[in-house]
């Protein structure tokens, strides 16, 4: 008979905490790895907001240009050359020494113009200053455009998105054939009728005066179907007061009194 063979187990000492050691690391880690992803998440959503804002800015910043920039107007007479002043004109009258621009100016130089005109500088979009915008306008005469550049910023960084829009010169219709009558003097109203014949377009019986001194329109009888209107003959000139239109007798629009128009 052989004798059986017996396995004898040597004990191991330290193996629990060696592997408790390892499960230690391994949450070490994996801790440490939340950390920077959520750090870096936490970064990069700060950075996207910034950026969105920056171009919400410049979109604010595009639409209050585009309406300032819709209601300038060049002369037809005006030289090729002087289109950045007069459309510079234009905007400082429409600008400067407003809540928008405050302490500001619109600078032209060449056949660019710079609102502000101060370097870094920015117009404000809110009372704490946070987000702005700076707008740049150069003159294109050989391609008969204007091109408007729009820089907004979010913020002390310097994040910032731009916006560029083209804008092309072209006639501006007169507004004279929209009235009955017109005339650069005084207009006189002492007998007789100025009416639509269709009820639902009174407005097509208005006068308009482009007088500057008082009274631009007289009225001592007779009716007016429409509407009266003053319009200034030269920029120069103040603005005209409700007392240019004197009304001793007649109606304009069914009113008898000029105060009431």
């Amino acid at each position: 008979m052989r004798p059986a063979l017996r396995h004898s187990f040597l004990r191991r000492r330290g193996a629990t905490a060696v592997l408790a050691m390892l499960y230690l690391v391994l949450f070490s880690t994996l801790a440490l790895g939340f950390y920077a992803a959520t750090t870096t998440a936490v970064q990069v959503s700060h950075n996207d907001g910034q950026v969105s804002r920056a171009f919400l800015a410049s979109e604010s910043g595009l639409d209050f240009m585009r309406y300032h920039m819709a209601r300038v107007s060049i002369p037809a007479y005006a030289p090729a050359g002087t289109v950045t002043t007069e459309l510079a004109n234009d905007l400082r009258d429409r600008l400067e020494s407003t809540g928008n621009l405050p302490g500001l100016t619109v600078g032209a130089s060449g056949t660019v113009i710079h609102i502000p005109a101060e370097p870094g500088k920015y117009i404000k979009l809110d009372a704490a200053g946070n987000a702005g915008f700076r707008a740049t306008i150069t003159d294109w005469p050989e391609q008969g455009k204007v091109v408007m550049k729009v820089v907004g910023r979010y913020g002390t960084t310097t994040v910032a998105r731009a916006i560029q829009m083209d804008f092309t010169r072209v006639p501006k219709d007169s507004s004279v054939f929209d009235f009955a009558v017109a005339s650069k003097g005084q207009i006189q109203m002492k007998k007789g009728s100025v009416t639509s014949l269709d009820p639902d377009k009174a407005d097509e019986a208005s006068m308009m005066s482009a007088m500057s001194t008082h009274p631009s329109i007289l009225v001592t009888g007779g009716a007016i179907g429409g509407k009266l209107t003053i319009i200034k003959d030269d920029p120069s000139t103040p603005a005209l007061e409700s007392a240019s239109v004197v009304m001793t007798g007649g109606s304009v629009a069914g009113q008898t009194n000029a105060r009431q128009l």
